[in-house]
């Protein structure tokens, strides 16, 4: 497993599709700090970063060719669950929370998801209406 020293410490590179064989579990293997690095292809996966400070990159983290963005594919037309098809999903580690401002997705082409049905804290219809 590659190492990146850093200020703060050291931190993971997690390969996909060497080390895991889907992006998700790569995700749910990191920590803060780590890396998730996806070699090009199709990946038909719906993603769920949760409360981790984590990036997820394809080659063109490291190239910059934008070419690495159109061959990295998250499709995201095969859900598990049909009412969680969004292809990328980062938020914080509980409902409660928000989203996590550290987490970065990097170099995809993001295609085929088809939304995340959230229920409304506030209930439905609790817009104010204007006069």
């Amino acid at each position: 497993m590659a190492v990146l020293a850093g200020i703060c410490g050291v931190a993971a590179v997690l390969y996909v599709p060497q080390q895991y064989t889907t992006i998700q579990a790569a995700v749910n293997a990191a920590v803060n700090g780590d890396t998730v690095f996806i070699a090009p292809g199709v990946y038909y996966e719906n993603i769920q970063i949760r409360g981790k400070g984590i990036t997820v990159a394809s080659l063109y983290l490291t190239t910059h060719d934008t070419a690495n963005i159109d061959a990295t594919v998250i499709n995201g037309s095969q859900p598990v669950h049909s009412d969680t098809s969004s292809c990328v999903i980062i938020r914080g580690s509980s409902l409660a929370s928000s989203n996590d401002s550290t987490a970065s997705l990097i170099g995809f082409r993001i295609t085929g998801g088809a939304g995340t049905r959230w229920e409304d804290e506030h209930g439905p219809g609790s817009l104010p209406v204007e006069p």
